[in-house]
Parts: C-alpha cells; sequence; structure tokens
C-alpha cells in the first residue's frame, strides 16, 4: 500500500512540475511483497601492532539510490566520516581520519541501511522495444564502454557476444538470449570466491554471482546493449543467512550481485542470472523477487586504509526485516544534507543533490540554491562544462564581453569544444538569462540528438521557432519537458532548477 501511495505520488508531481520529463504511457513492471528491512554493517578496525598508529579509512558505504524495486528510506554512519565523496556513478565513500590507535585498541563504524525491498516483474513486448539509443545520453552510454572486469572489448568476448546474438538487432531479444547462455555457461562453484570477473567466467566456466553478473554485462555491451551490475546482498526466505534473533539474520553470506540492462522507453530492466528455477529458464529475467539490496553500481566495493601492517579488519552484517517508514527514525547523516536548505522536497531535488555530491554544483555561501532564479548563460555553461569534464581553460581568441569575467575559463573551454556559440556582435553576453530553448540547443548540439520531427508530438508554441528541432530532439531524449497545457514556452527565463535538472537527466543521475 505505502508502495502504490509514493507511486501516485510520483505521478501527480510528473503532472505538475513541467521541468521533469514525459512519463511512459503506462507503468511497464508491477511491485509486489514489499518489506521493510535494515542492513547494519559494523566495521571493526583493530591495531595489532606494538606502538599506537594513526589511520585514513576509505569504507564503501551504500549509495542511497532508489530503484523500482528499492525504496531508500534513510543512512546512518556513526561516527561520522570525516567527508563523503562519490565517483561517477554515484557509489560513495567515507573517509574516516584516526589519529593514535593505541595498540590493541580498535576503531568502529556502524553503518545502518534502511529500505523497502519489493518483487518486481515486468511486462515488455519486444514489438515497442526501440533499438535506438541516440537519446539515451551519456550517463547511460557509459554502459556500452569496458570497465575493471568487464572487459566488453576482448576479442574473446565480442565473438562470443556475437555468436549469441546472431542477426537479432532487438536489445530486449539480444538480452535475453545472452541470459540464458549466462545461465547455463556458468557451473556455480562456491569454493571460487576470486571474483576475476567476465574473460575469466567465459575461460572457466565457473564462478559465483560475481562472475555470472560480469560475463552478462560483458556481452550484453559487446552486442551494443548497455548494462550495469548491482552490487548489495540477496535473501530469499529459503536463503536468509544464519538467525541472529527475531527476524534478524547474519547477512555476511548473502552478498550478491546481479545486472541490469537499459532499454529506450523502458529504463533499466532487473535480471539475474545466478539464481535458477528450473521449471522456468526465464523466471529472473526481467523479473526479481523480494530481497535484492543494492548498495553499489557497477563496482566491487574494497575497504582501503593507511596502515596495512598493523591494522586488522572485521565486518558484522546484519539483516532485519520489518521496519517500517517512521517520521525522523531514519536520516542521513553524512554527507551533510544533500539539498540545499532551499530544494528540500523540490521537484527537482534529486537532481540538484545528484549534481552537489559531484561537485558540479555548489550553491550559494548561506546553503542556498536559490532554486526558482532566472538562470545565467554564464552558469549554465559552466554548469554543462563541468558535467561534460572540462577543466577551465584561457583562449588566446575569446568573446569581446567575457574578459575578466568569473566564468571566461569554462566559456573560453565551452567554445572551443563547440559547446557553446556566442553572439553575431562578438559578444556571449555571459550575464544575460539564458533561455529553456538555448539551453535545449545546447544540449541538443552537444549530445547529436536527432529532431524525431513534429509528428512524434510536438508542442503547440513551437511553430516557426528557430530552436524547434532543438526542443523536439532534447523531448525525444527524456532530457527536457512541456508543460500542462501542451506549450514549451521556449523564451522564458531557465529557472536554476531547471538547469540542474536538464543536465541530471542528460547524465543519468536523476530522474
Amino acid at each position: 500500500m505505502l508502495r502504490r501511495f509514493w507511486s501516485a505520488l510520483l505521478v501527480l508531481a510528473l503532472l505538475a512540475f513541467p521541468g521533469y520529463p514525459p512519463a511512459l504511457a503506462a507503468t511497464p513492471y508491477v511491485t509486489s511483497d514489499t518489506t521493510g528491512m535494515t542492513l547494519t554493517s559494523r566495521y571493526t578496525f583493530t591495531n595489532s601492532g606494538t606502538s599506537a598508529t594513526s589511520m585514513t579509512i576509505d569504507l564503501p558505504v551504500p549509495s542511497p539510490s532508489s530503484l523500482p524495486y528499492q525504496e531508500v528510506l534513510g543512512l546512518e554512519l556513526a561516527p561520522a566520516p570525516a567527508k563523503v565523496t562519490a565517483d561517477a556513478k554515484g557509489n560513495r565513500t567515507a573517509t574516516f581520519e584516526v589519529a593514535n590507535l593505541d595498540p590493541g585498541a580498535s576503531f568502529a563504524v556502524t553503518v545502518n541501511y534502511v529500505l523497502q525491498a519489493s518483487a518486481i516483474r515486468y511486462g515488455i513486448d519486444p514489438s515497442t522495444v526501440s533499438a535506438d539509443y541516440s537519446g539515451a545520453g551519456p550517463g547511460v552510454l557509459a554502459y556500452l564502454l569496458p570497465s575493471d572486469k568487464i572487459e566488453s572489448d576482448n576479442p574473446e568476448i565480442v565473438r562470443r557476444s556475437q555468436a549469441i546474438v546472431g542477426s537479432e538487432t532487438n536489445p530486449y531479444l539480444k538480452a535475453r538470449q545472452i541470459f540464458l547462455f549466462v545461465r547455463d555457461w556458468i557451473t556455480y562453484d562456491p569454493s571460487d570466491w576470486s571474483n576475476q570477473g567476465a574473460l575469466h567466467a567465459l575461460r572457466s566456466r565457473t564462478g559465483v554471482c560475481y562472475e555470472y553478473a560480469t560475463l552478462f554485462v560483458a556481452l550484453a555491451r559487446a552486442a551494443g546493449v548497455p548494462a550495469r551490475m548491482q552490487v548489495g546482498y540477496g535473501w530469499t526466505p529459503d536463503q536468509p543467512g544464519l538467525p541472529l534473533g527475531a527476524n534478524a539474520y547474519n547477512a555476511s553470506t548473502l552478498r550478491h550481485a546481479w545486472v541490469e540492462f537499459y532499454l529506450p522507453n523502458y529504463g533499466w530492466v532487473p535480471a539475474d542470472p545466478t539464481w535458477r528455477w528450473a521449471q522456468e529458464p526465464l523466471h529472473y529475467f526481467a523479473d526479481l523477487p523480494r530481497g535484492h539490496l543494492a548498495t553499489q553500481a557497477d563496482t566491487s566495493p574494497v575497504i582501503r586504509w593507511s596502515s596495512y601492517s598493523t591494522v586488522s579488519e572485521s565486518e558484522q552484517d546484519t539483516l532485519t526485516l520489518g521496519v517500517q517508514r517512521l517520521a525522523g527514525a531514519y536520516e542521513l547523516a553524512q554527507p551533510p544534507p544533500l539539498a540545499f536548505s532551499d530544494t528540500t522536497g523540490l521537484w527537482a531535488e534529486q537532481a540538484i543533490a545528484a549534481l552537489k555530491v559531484r561537485n558540479i554544483v555548489t550553491g550559494y555561501p548561506d546553503g542556498t540554491f536559490h532554486p526558482s532564479s532566472s538562470l545565467s548563460r554564464a552558469e549554465f555553461v559552466v554548469l554543462w562544462a563541468k558535467a561534460k569534464g572540462l577543466p577551465p581553460v584561457v583562449a588566446s581568441a575569446t568573446f569581446t564581453d567575457t574578459a575578466g569575467h568569473w566564468a571566461r575559463g569554462y566559456i573560453d573551454a565551452a567554445r572551443l569544444a563547440g559547446l557553446a556559440a556566442g553572439y553575431a556582435d562578438g559578444g556571449f553576453h555571459p550575464d544575460s538569462p539564458i533561455s529553456r530553448a538555448e539551453i535545449a540547443a545546447i544540449l541538443a548540439r552537444s549530445l547529436g540528438l536527432r529532431d524525431p520531427g513534429p509528428s512524434a508530438g510536438n508542442l503547440w508554441d513551437l511553430d516557426g521557432h528557430w530552436a524547434a528541432p532543438s526542443i523536439r530532439a532534447a523531448r525525444g531524449a527524456g532530457i527536457v519537458g512541456g508543460y500542462p497545457d501542451g506549450s514549451y514556452r521556449p523564451d522564458n527565463p531557465a529557472t536554476r532548477a531547471e538547469g540542474a535538472a536538464v543536465v541530471a537527466r542528460s547524465l543519468g543521475v536523476a530522474q
């Protein structure tokens, strides 16, 4: 009931706030069997040496990422870390500074990850699945590239992927064929916890969930289907872990990895090639039972600390069932609130928070963001240049009105990269408000988005507008949206919240 309430609230929000992209015509999945869970991890670092030592501990902590089958209620860290950082995929690392830990003394960290997990089943008609990823955005297309233990560019992986999918062009059917191959190719071997990745799995045909997941992801990427791992814990009533009390289980043996693949118009679709049901080979394809608790995306978390020779580490993971949403009972203690003081509850809060944790937006000294204020051309170019990873430069030739401007370095970098253009008078007009049309034009040009044409669903106030093709292209990619009355209002100044939302969607880090 609670999940239905929040789903209904989300639909209302999508209708009420035009900054969000258009919703799907129908929800492509159903959830059920929703259960509250708390994962408590206690890490203990003990000085086994003979003298006091200081150390820095980098501890991967759950990344509060709500998925269709997982609603995050909160994250608590005790004690508070010195800082929390995030990588490009949103995975978080908490850094603890420990000074003068005496011989035999211990330093302990407790992490409480509170969420609601659901079973999920997708209903996908393959004939409705597009093979066009041109509008998916860099945040999705990054999952076509090889990465650590996912050697999708290795010739053996490429040849095997081609042999599996053959002449198939539908990404859903490609993923299904790869799922069936991986399911039957690997023999689960609990004695091999080496987590050596996709190529090892292909050659040895043995491994654990990590091998199943990395091999699926590598083969899918080689076949042109964006795919990623989810790493966390897998719990079922049949495999609950060792009991520790009423509804509490030792989760240390429940570490698990599964996969998600991306389909245009459907988003990220989960699958679990490790878990098997003999009666139905596709039972865990686009279908997950309750109890998949995601903590990290596309990586295997590793704890690092500075004093390897004298520090030993132990970990205890406890999963408790039956947790309910209790207002104020759980809060994101670290890092300091991701949302600014004036963005809490805002329709773009998630997008602004996603950019803040990546140091793409900073806000004002008083802790505010001013989401409703108009966004200047300079501010948006800085935002977009940071999102694209462009460092500031000072070019010998620049615009006539940017010399000495605070944003000149980023404006020059964007101009040299072809991301920003000026006016016929030679100026950039950096402090002028940027319009909704100008933002769409910059994004469409930067991302190479194609105009689907008016037949794809035009907005009534775009006829004859210079930016109509760009706006349609960005809208078709789900990056910008219109208003409930069917308009886009292309010449309206964009707000800071709208600018953050479109950049976050372009990076694939917020819906």
